[in-house]
């Protein structure tokens, strides 16, 4: 269960992640937007590959967008050349999920499990806001495509 509060004195949102230990305990992590985790911040990624479950792997439907995260807790997205919205991301370290919020409604809140090296990362949905038969696979770039 994910909640999120406004921290008044940092003006960074807080989000607490509650998940269940094999005794059915219940552990709250809260993370802070705004982490310089240069794996997410250090330039733009491409979208490069997609798998979807039930759909041809051919078939991509994140065919030239690409995300910039920012240190500061905020990102742009985008379509080849143009940028489509912005948007709040929250990275949980220790459960290596991010979280990404649009700003524009059009667009859903998604949440992702993170896999990466130097120039790649790899999102794996979770069930949260239901995108759990995806994964993605983003390059590293410096232009936009």
């Amino acid at each position: 269960m994910i909640s999120c509060k406004q921290n008044t004195t940092t003006q960074q949102d807080e989000v607490k992640v509650e998940t269940s230990t094999p005794a059915g305990e219940t552990q709250t992590n809260t993370t802070t937007g705004g982490h310089d985790y240069a794996f997410l911040t250090d330039k733009l990624f491409h979208y490069k590959a997609a798998n979807i479950v039930g759909k041809d792997p051919k078939e991509n439907p994140y065919a030239g967008q690409w995300i910039d995260l920012e240190s500061d807790g905020t990102y742009k997205a985008g379509t080849l050349k143009e940028q489509t919205h912005t948007g709040r991301w929250v990275y949980n370290h220790e459960a290596k999920v991010l979280q990404l919020r649009p700003d524009d409604q059009k667009f859903k809140i998604s949440e992702w499990n993170v896999m990466h090296n130097e120039d790649m990362v790899v999102f794996v949905g979770t069930q949260t806001y239901g995108n759990h038969a995806t994964q993605i696979q983003l390059v590293r770039s410096a232009e936009l495509p």
